[in-house]
């Protein structure tokens, strides 16, 4: 497994399209306000949801919003439902329950009342009105979580449970884990709901049905309606009885599409701008000041402190973190060993990112070049707004031209001045994209791309980098590894080894579905003869890179 760490490393493709997929990070969307993070300490014991709100504005924690009070409506429809609901017996009686409540014959108090699922932009205050409503709700045994984080302890127990080999078939493995889930809270909040990864797809399905049926009570937030959830999947037919259970079970409401993010720098609930200044420049005492009271200023008084994300087996350390706003100094990012996956990482995870003393760079700096145009190109495709003080602007950042006395001191790791006959041919090729990163970085300070959404990271991205990067020797030392008994096949089993391996580097459980390996063996299995051999393996990896492979 340490061979299959180092692979996937090098590719500098471990994460996937949410950088909660392939990272183990579990961030939580903060909401950027005037006022900071609002505080609940003004709600009153036994408020409704919507009178909590109004005291959060009266008390001065949150400005008025229409659209967020709509949005509580059916969150005070369901605080008042949850009155006279009683799960106990539901539970209690299994089987036989269900059966009762499927014809009626169970009373209305014992029924579960219909959740509700949130859905629109991103920084509307989703998760500001669910939050409000767990706060207010008396229930004692709730649960609020971010969705990703749940489904990671829900693998993790389906695979204890295999493993423990105590339990019988799926469907029982599934009722157990979802009874485990329950004794923790049958009013489950989640936050950010999403699907993105084949494993949780699969298994979702069984998961909400048995949860339903055993009188769970759902709410939820996300940024996709239930019919975009795991749009364009593999196999997403087996998903679609999801859309069903959840338009069942939960009433659905939609932000309206013009809610303000109020994360956003130029997108203050007044209209007024945040910051007028995203990029500062020269670097001296006075750009230092006001760039370091941008940052105070954006963080509102969120508190500010280091953080670590996780991108597989990597650690990536934050200087400082404040909700959804990160900084960190241009040699943290570009001038350490660093690639595009702990860059999605960060993308992930932050909508706002500060980067401070970005120097000017010539041909002795090419290394902090490369990774700054690809830190770049990640931060600009998701849409993640980037605050920055630099010696000179974008469009002279990169001049291999000047003379290195000219421009700041190279360090050790990039110091290293290429005299080859190449050298030439590979400037020019950096040149060339360093033109684009220019073009983007202009943009990146235009109101259009401040005002735009931040999105979540692309797998087709990572899974071209795997694609440009694995050569048949790297295919060849992991045939080798898990090929256990050394024969010309790979069986089954030791597929399954391997795509645990890559499941829990790339999301941190080791729960491979049946579904999911059948589905892998077929596509690997070119010629469909039940048998994979070295060329089928090689050939199919070379295509379609390592990230394919995980659950």
């Amino acid at each position: 497994m340490e061979l299959l760490r180092i692979l996937v490393g090098n590719t500098r493709g471990n994460n996937s399209k949410n950088a909660a997929s392939f990272c183990h990070h579990i961030r939580r969307t903060c909401i950027s306000r005037f006022h900071g993070t609002p505080s609940f300490e003004s709600i009153v014991q036994g408020a409704t949801p919507v009178e909590a709100y109004h005291r959060l504005v009266q008390s001065g924690s949150i400005r008025f919003d229409e659209r967020q009070l709509q949005a509580l409506r059916p969150l005070e429809r369901l605080h008042k439902d949850l009155e006279d609901y009683n799960p106990s017996q539901l539970q209690s009686h299994g089987l036989a329950s269900r059966l009762l409540r499927a014809i009626g014959a169970l009373k209305q108090s014992t029924q579960p009342p219909c959740g509700v699922y949130i859905h629109g932009g991103v920084g509307t205050g989703k998760s500001l009105v669910a939050d409000i409503f767990y706060h207010c709700s008396p229930i004692q045994r709730k649960r609020r979580v971010h969705f990703h984080n749940f489904m990671l302890d829900v693998h993790r127990r389906l695979h204890e449970a295999k493993l423990s080999g105590d339990i019988g078939g799926s469907d029982d493995i599934m009722n157990a884990v979802s009874e485990q889930i329950l004794d923790a809270g049958w009013l489950l909040c989640f936050d950010e709901f999403q699907v993105i990864d084949i494993a949780d797809a699969m298994i979702l399905r069984r998961l909400l049905e048995s949860l339903f049926n055993s009188g769970a009570v759902i709410v939820a937030s996300s940024n996709r309606s239930p019919e975009e959830l795991y749009k364009n999947g593999l196999q997403r037919d087996l998903f679609l009885p999801c859309i069903g259970y959840i338009k069942k079970h939960c009433e659905v409401y939609s932000f309206h599409p013009e809610s303000p993010d109020y994360r956003l720098i130029g997108a203050r609930p007044d209209g007024s701008s945040a910051l007028s200044v995203v990029w500062y420049k020269p670097l001296n005492p006075e750009t230092k000041t006001l760039f370091e009271q941008s940052f105070t200023r954006l963080a509102g008084g969120r508190k500010i402190e280091p953080s670590v994300l996780k991108s597989g087996a990597r650690c990536i350390q934050v200087p400082r973190a404040a909700g959804g706003i990160a900084w960190f100094d241009f040699k943290d990012l570009c001038d350490t060993p660093k690639g595009a996956a702990d860059y999605i990482a960060i993308a992930a995870s932050f909508h706002t990112i500060f980067v401070a003393n970005i120097p000017q760079m010539t041909s002795s700096h090419n290394e902090m070049a490369r990774r700054f145009i690809t830190l770049i190109d990640v931060l600009y495709e998701q849409k993640v707004k980037l605050i920055a003080s630099a010696s000179v602007d974008p469009k002279d950042l990169y001049l291999p031209s000047l003379e290195d006395a000219d421009v700041v001191e190279p360090s050790a790791s990039s110091a290293n001045k290429n005299q080859k006959e190449g050298a030439f041919y590979a400037e020019k090729d950096e040149e060339f994209a360093f033109a684009r990163t220019v073009s983007r970085l202009s943009h990146m300070q235009s109101l259009d791309y401040l005002s735009a959404p931040w999105t979540s990271p692309g797998k087709d991205f990572i899974c071209y980098l795997e694609r440009t990067r694995l050569q048949e020797g790297d295919v060849q030392r992991i045939w080798d590894r898990y090929n256990v008994d050394a024969d010309s096949r790979l069986s089954r089993s030791e597929l399954k080894l391997m795509m645990e391996d890559l499941t829990e580097i790339k999301c941190g459980h080791r729960n491979v579905p049946q579904e999911v390996l059948d589905d892998m063996f077929n596509k690997v299995d070119a010629n469909r003869d039940g048998v994979i051999v070295w060329t089928e393996f090689c050939n199919y990896i070379m295509q379609y890179g390592l990230e394919i492979l995980h659950a």
